[in-house]
């Protein structure tokens, strides 16, 4: 009997009604998916049906429905560790994380090694993966042990098409196996080629780089070294060489990412563009505009801002904030303050979660504790409770499409914003102190990194540095006599010194004496072309930006003649016009066509004009073949009734010869056909006596040449018995007439009963 929030068991096989209450109670401690009791009575019902003994070994493709089949999968895998040992899983081929405690985010604990088909490796790697988890210094991620996996799985597939035996047989490896392993990885990288054997978890086959070649060749050796130290390798009979012809891949090539463009970054924040970020990649409105929206003006990393919670932004003392948690530093519930444009944003986000949250739930609203665990940007995947949010690889993907569609002439990722925010606050005056406390980096080291400065201390000096001006002899020259650098006490005396014998005029200091004292300037406040104008280090920045500002500007200008001159050819040449085609001509990039006001202009019009010229030549492409077609209709018009009327004919003539041989069929009655087939028989009857007769005669005649032959008579005479000759006409004894007739009768009886066999 079946009661609401009740699922009876009764009926079950003991172990079955065991699995059963464990799997849901395993499941309980996850809040992964929704089982609804009714799925689980169905399913305790199904299986008392087909009388199930055990879960365990069971194919669940054999229940109709998928619900069904999910959870006996997921039932499974929480049996699996309790049925099986560790020693149990290192026969069958894998590993459960879960043996040793450690289960990695986002990943299942089982972790599939059959794809090393050799006993020895899979062994080795089991046991290298299970010392790693069970070692204090266990791996946060998952991403050594798929690592250590794909090195293996690599390994494993060329031993088994090179090496001798296949490579199961340990003792039988040397050192020169291991160098032709590297040698084909390297060749694989350079080729652009696929790893060998199943080296992904999803059992794709990834491609060879120069980052995956070096990750595993570093956890091959380690692999294998680790076989060495722990005595394995001797035990069973791995050759020393083999191990040490392993190299090492090295840390890598260290590379820091570039700041965004200045057009770039402008094209990234366009209001336009964004709304094309949240309606054409975001359709269910989950808040890709809201993440990116943060990145860029925060600088936070794109891992920290998709796993906001949903308080995360609120007032507190008028002042706006972001609360996040910077896990890679370990710096949690960290505050930075947003502009009010940014909160506004986030708190339309936070009700549409909400309305998201009650819609799945019967127009219910979180409690307090619910709502301190909920996401702000939650997925729709396996989260009952609004717990999990969205997964990066959802957010990259959409990201990444959207810098296809506005096709800004390069490589970029969103990183590079956090590049370009630590750039232009140092631009705009902060320390690397200030860029990394705002940054959350761990040092000044990785401040330096993200500023793409060499020299930390740049920022301290920079005020103090004082130059001679532009109208001096050397500008830009050092106003101290010697050539070696300053010290920074020097420049801190010297700026103290200026600063007392200077007045400030516009982009500079003046230091002539009687305007310091108050007097007026006797050259006219021509400060750029007096000798007595100095410049600060920020003021010599300063007029350097304005001199790339006006060379960028004349570059501009040059670029859009260009571009002008460019679209003028193609009209002439009649040839394609397209943003790519115009951007390659006149030898600008994409993004300053996208840009710049005049040139998109020009390039819109252009495609305007070879739009409405290509709608012309369609209309009279279209004119033209509608008169072809109708051409070859009035032909396959005319075709069709001359068919029709040969096909009427044709149709006359088979019903004439239908009708005579109706009429023939007719002037037979039954009696002459019975008669017919009468004579026919007789007929046969005596074709065959006449064959039988000529068979004889036959015999007869070569037994009297065989005779004749022998005696010296005419083979075609009897002893005794003359031929006569009659006007050249031979006259044969008797027996020959006779046999002559039967011949002739024979010839005759076969035509007649030929013609009794026509008859009938």
């Amino acid at each position: 009997m079946h009661r609401t929030g009740t699922v009876n068991l009764r009926g079950l096989r003991p172990l079955l009604r065991a699995e059963l209450q464990w799997g849901m109670y395993v499941h309980g401690l996850q809040s992964v998916a929704v089982w609804h009791l009714t799925w689980v009575q169905s399913l305790a019902d199904e299986c008392q049906r087909r009388d199930v003994a055990s879960l365990v070994g069971l194919d669940a493709s054999v229940f109709r429905r998928a619900y069904h089949q999910r959870m006996v999968q997921e039932v499974q895998q929480a049996l699996r560790k309790i049925y099986f040992a560790p020693s149990d899983t290192r026969e069958a081929g894998y590993i459960e994380t879960e043996h040793f405690g450690m289960r990695f985010p986002g990943r299942s604990s089982y972790v599939d090694l059959t794809c090393i088909s050799q006993r020895w490796l899979r062994d080795l790697l089991w046991d290298h993966i299970a010392d790693a988890l069970s070692s204090p210094t266990c791996p946060r991620s998952a991403q050594p042990v798929d690592f250590v996996r794909r090195a293996g799985a690599g390994l494993s597939a060329f031993l088994e098409a090179e090496a001798p035996c296949g490579g199961h047989e340990p003792s039988m490896l040397r050192g020169e196996h291991i160098h032709c392993f590297v040698a084909d990885l390297r060749n694989r990288e350079r080729l652009g080629l696929a790893f060998r054997g199943q080296a992904r978890l999803d059992g794709k086959r990834a491609k060879v780089t120069e980052n995956s070649r070096r990750m595993v060749f570093n956890y091959g050796r380690a692999l294998l070294r680790g076989a060495l130290n722990s005595g394995s390798a001797e035990r069973i009979g791995l050759d020393r060489g083999f191990i040490a012809a392993m190299p090492v891949g090295g840390p890598g090539t260290p590379r820091s990412r570039n700041p965004f463009l200045d057009e770039v970054a402008r094209a990234l924040a366009d209001e336009a563009n964004l709304r094309q970020l949240a309606d054409g990649h975001d359709r269910h409105d989950r808040g890709l505009r809201d993440m990116w929206e943060i990145i860029i003006v925060t600088g936070r990393r794109a891992s920290e801002v998709i796993q906001l919670r949903l308080d995360c932004v609120g007032r507190y003392g008028g002042l706006p904030l972001l609360w996040h948690d910077q896990t890679k530093v370990g710096n949690l519930n960290a505050a930075v303050r947003i502009p009010d444009h940014l909160l506004d944003r986030l708190e339309e986000r936070r009700q549409k979660t909400l309305a998201h949250y009650a819609d799945r739930h019967a127009s219910r609203l979180p409690t307090p504790a619910e709502r301190a665990h909920l996401a702000l940007f939650p997925t729709d995947i396996l989260n009952p409770d609004g717990r999990r949010a969205l997964f990066y690889t959802w957010f990259h993907t959409g990201f990444r499409s959207w810098l296809a569609e506005l096709d800004l002439g390069g490589h970029y990722v969103a990183h590079q914003a956090r590049h370009t925010l630590a750039t232009r606050l140092l631009r705009h005056g902060a320390s690397l102190t200030h860029i990394r406390r705002y940054l959350g980096h761990v040092s000044d080291r990785m401040a330096e990194h993200y500023v793409h400065l060499t020299q930390p201390d740049l920022d301290n000096v920079l005020q103090h540095v004082w130059v001679a001006g532009p109208g001096t002899a050397h500008p830009g020259e050092l106003l101290p006599s010697d050539i070696t650098p300053l010290t920074r006490e020097q420049a801190q005396a010297l700026a103290i010194d200026l600063s007392r014998r200077s007045t400030p005029a516009e982009g500079g200091f003046c230091t002539f004496q009687p305007v310091v004292n108050g007097g007026a300037c006797p050259f006219n406040l021509d400060c750029h072309n007096c000798d007595k104008f100095v410049l600060s280090g920020a003021d010599l920045l300063y007029w350097r930006r304005k001199r790339e500002q006006w060379r960028l500007l004349a570059k501009t200008d040059a670029a859009v003649e260009c571009v002008h001159q460019t679209i003028a050819r193609l009209r002439r040449g009649k040839a394609q016009i397209s943003v790519a085609v115009v951007a390659r001509r006149a030898d600008v990039s994409r993004t300053f066509l996208y840009d710049n006001v005049e040139a998109r202009a020009a390039v819109a019009a252009a495609l305007t004009q070879v739009g409405e010229r290509r709608t012309g030549i369609l209309v009279e492409q279209d004119g033209e073949r509608e008169a072809t077609w109708r051409e070859r209709a009035l032909n396959a018009e005319d075709a069709l009734k001359a068919a029709h009327a040969e096909i009427l004919a044709q149709r006359n003539r088979i019903g004439e010869l239908l009708g005579q041989i109706r009429d023939l069929e007719a002037e037979r009655t039954e009696e002459a056909i019975q008669r017919v087939n009468t004579e026919n028989t007789s007929l046969k009857q005596r074709v065959r006596q006449l064959a039988a007769d000529n068979r004889t005669f036959d015999e007869r005649l070569k037994a009297a040449r065989s005779f004749a032959s022998r005696t010296g008579a005419s083979p075609t005479s009897k002893p005794g018995v003359p031929t006569r000759f009659v006007e050249g006409e031979t006259i044969y004894p008797r027996s020959n007439r006779r046999r002559r007739a039967s011949c002739s009768a024979l010839r005759s009886g076969a035509a007649c009963c030929g013609a009794g066999m026509v008859g009938a």
